[in-house]
């Protein structure tokens, strides 16, 4: 199913930011909170990006399946933001489907990594997700993911 990521940025007050990790071992880059609150559904973007959320559509982790070394070396920055920090909640359109056929493109540079679901783009708005992450969000849609470890 082709589809875009629908999203809503709310000021996380009541909701765990989501925190960069990279796993080692695995070499798998993750964004999670730090909330028992269940993963009640998902979907992933061609196989390649798998996102949980809770019972109310708030996304709680985000994991890159390609493994870290292998992401594609290129000049990457995290976008400044003055914003409050903010979770991401999901249209429940996005989660009648289980996989999305979108591009995806990740690429880093040194700590810092960018995963984008379509060409780089200065559109949108850049929301911060966590003091060392932010999003890109264009007509409601997401369309970039940036993060620093």
């Amino acid at each position: 199913m082709s589809g875009k990521i629908t999203v809503s940025p709310e000021v996380a007050a009541q909701i765990d930011a989501l925190r960069p990790n990279l796993d080692t071992g695995t070499g798998i880059f993750s964004l999670s909170t730090e909330s028992d609150a269940p993963w009640t559904a998902g979907f992933d973007i061609d196989g390649l990006v798998l996102f949980d959320c809770d019972e109310n559509r708030w996304i709680r982790n985000v994991d890159l399946l390609i493994p870290w070394k292998r992401l594609k070396l290129s000049q990457v920055e995290l976008p400044s933001t003055d914003g409050p920090t903010c979770a991401l909640q999901c249209d429940s359109a996005v989660l009648e489907h289980q996989s999305l056929r979108l591009s995806v493109v990740a690429e880093r540079d040194g700590n810092t990594v960018r995963i984008g679901f379509s060409e780089t783009s200065e559109s949108g708005i850049v929301v911060r997700i966590a003091p060392n992450a932010a999003v890109r969000i264009d007509d409601g849609c997401l369309i970039e993911i940036f993060a620093t470890l």
